[in-house]
């Protein structure tokens, strides 16, 4: 299974570089579907922390899948996954996690599990990538973490290169 992994990780990191120097949006979205495909996720999405005269929130900036209806969607800053994720500044796995969020059960396909990654720009985690299942009710491997994991500063390299 390990080499496996490194085999789709390192198929990922070639088909991040084609669309980077492109177009931010279109790289975002092969991120998402290189994610989808290294941990057989149904979902994946990219989050960040953005503020406005209510308060301080995340936003989907970009998604794929199942989810990827949620666009642009956002979540509390103080009360979410993305929260508890940057928070701790480490991946956080849950299961059903509509038993802590119960906002997450308006969601239109259940979540199953969920894998959060922290991404850092400047030293800070600012927000995370999340892969879920909807229809499995499986745990994500170590390997599936790692791969998430390194491939977790190329959200923050496309904003910065977007000037976001």
């Amino acid at each position: 299974e390990a080499a496996q992994t490194q085999v789709v990780e390192a198929e990922a990191f070639l088909e991040l570089s084609r669309p980077l120097a492109d177009a931010p949006t279109s790289a975002l979205q092969c991120f998402l579907h290189q994610a989808m495909r290294g941990t057989a996720a149904e979902s994946a999405g990219i989050s960040v922390e953005e503020s406005d005269a209510e308060g301080v929130f995340f936003r989907w900036i970009a998604t794929a899948g199942e989810f990827s209806r949620y666009v642009n969607g956002t979540m509390p800053r103080d009360f979410s996954p993305c929260g508890a994720t940057v928070d701790g500044a480490r991946p956080l796995v849950m299961r059903s996690p509509e038993r802590y969020y119960t906002y997450a059960s308006q969601f239109h396909a259940p979540v199953r599990t969920v894998m959060l990654v922290p991404y850092r720009r400047g030293g800070k985690a600012v927000g995370t990538v999340w892969v879920a299942m909807h229809s499995q009710d499986r745990v994500f491997t170590r390997a599936e973490l790692r791969f998430v994991e390194n491939l977790g500063n190329f959200p923050s390299d496309v904003l910065d290169s977007a000037g976001h």
